[in-house]
């Protein structure tokens, strides 16, 4: 996870994240109810190519050894 930048270019000062925290960006939802097609669907039909996803933090450290995000 930490060996490419954010734009796919080897990153030359590699910093290895204790932890990863994925947060959904929110510009995508879909009904919890809908079982017609299977999930991979939805995901080929509705999200255009490069959208985002999540929002990705790292932790540098365990927090109780004083990490930030």
């Amino acid at each position: 996870m930490a060996a490419f930048a954010q734009d796919g270019t080897a990153e030359a000062d590699v910093k290895f994240p204790w932890s990863l925290r994925f947060e959904p960006s929110g510009d995508f939802e879909y009904p919890s109810t809908t079982y017609d097609v299977p999930f991979e669907t939805y995901l080929d039909t509705t999200i255009p190519e490069g959208s985002k996803l999540f929002n990705i933090y790292a932790t540098d450290a365990p927090t109780e050894l004083g990490g930030t995000e």
